[in-house]
């Protein structure tokens, strides 16, 4: 199995899986939105596509710069996603660099995405299903550490590197990572801690179990959507 990491952005190649990684927080908040009975997450960069859709029965989730934007049902929080009863069956999503990485993506190619919520279950399956395969794992962030972590122990694990990752030191670089700081940060109110120690975890805290996720451009909606495959 061949790996590359690149930060930022997806190569462009063809005959590639991509593997694109945020951590903190877009999906992680993916997870949850098809936990609360999401069927389909369609994912956006272009804050104009919202014109096509009719509102009455979707739900908008997303931010620009960390922040949900004006209009959107709620921001890119998963502690926000758990305080709701339900969820409605299709969601717009939009977030500054796990949805726009996904976007970028040649729509012929396979595209998985993670965040360290699920990172175990997507290693299964990439094993199983996609031995022989090129995969480029796609720190979605371009400078911080908390995307390039997860993204070192997926090459770790899918190469069967001799290091080992604990547990422990990929959530300790998530902390100290540039993307953590503003949710450590007393002074920025928006930013919840609850939402980093969600993130920072690659269980739920209840008897449910993380879901390989894939996004497939869909053709009637000219985007990529987000599906939960096993």
């Amino acid at each position: 199995m061949h790996v590359d990491i690149v930060r930022g952005k997806p190569s462009g190649k063809t005959n590639t899986v991509y593997v694109i990684i945020d951590v903190l927080r877009a999906f992680s908040v993916a997870q949850f939105l098809f936990y609360k009975g999401a069927k389909e997450i369609i994912l956006f960069d272009d804050i104009n596509d919202l014109d096509q859709f009719e509102r009455s029965n979707i739900m908008v989730v997303g931010e620009k710069d960390g922040y949900k934007i004006d209009g959107f049902d709620i921001g890119n929080s998963p502690k926000e996603v758990l305080n709701l009863n339900r969820v409605k069956d299709k969601v717009l999503f939009k977030t500054s660099n796990g949805v726009r990485c996904c976007v970028a993506c040649p729509k012929t190619e396979e595209v998985f995405v993670t965040g360290f919520l699920g990172v175990n279950e997507l290693l299964e399956f990439l094993i199983t299903n996609k031995k022989n395969k090129r995969i480029e794992l796609v720190s979605s962030h371009p400078s911080s550490d908390d995307d390039y972590v997860i993204a070192e122990y997926m090459k770790n694990y899918l190469t069967e590197e001799e290091r080992n990752f604990t547990n422990l030191e990929i959530v300790e670089r998530i902390y100290k990572s540039e993307s953590a700081e503003k949710f450590l940060n007393i002074d920025k109110d928006y930013f919840s801690l609850e939402d980093l120690e969600i993130c920072s975890k690659n269980r739920f805290d209840f008897e449910a179990r993380p879901k390989v996720m894939r996004a497939s451009y869909n053709t009637l909606y000219k985007k990529q959507v987000l599906e939960q495959i096993c």
